[in-house]
């Protein structure tokens, strides 16, 4: 039996490539001309983690038999994500870490 490593599954495989490949063709802040990952702050950050639970999400569902939890929409999915993700910070910011109202 052939091990994949981590760097495959996430970075190089044909599904995670398809990802990141519909990530650069698109503008997503993410990744510079050459493919490499650039950090362009927080919000980069937040991108690149999102993007990473979710193709280790969707390789582990496809090798459990669980492609039934696999969007068909993988990159609109992500941006939604992304949106959600980014409004709920916010809103976070705003109340406060401790849950109080905004002054």
């Amino acid at each position: 039996m052939e091990y994949e490593t981590t760097e495959h599954a996430v970075r190089s495989c044909l599904e995670a490539v398809s990802v990141w490949q519909w990530i650069y063709n698109h503008g997503i802040c993410i990744l510079d001309n050459s493919m490499e990952f650039k950090d362009d702050g927080d919000e980069w950050v937040m991108k690149f983690v999102i993007i990473m639970w979710y193709i280790w999400k969707w390789q582990n569902a496809g090798c459990f038999n669980s492609s039934n939890t696999i969007p068909a929409d993988k990159p609109n999915f992500l941006l939604r994500r992304f949106s959600n993700i980014c409004s709920a910070l916010k809103l976070d910011e705003l109340w406060g870490r401790e849950g109080k109202e905004p002054i």
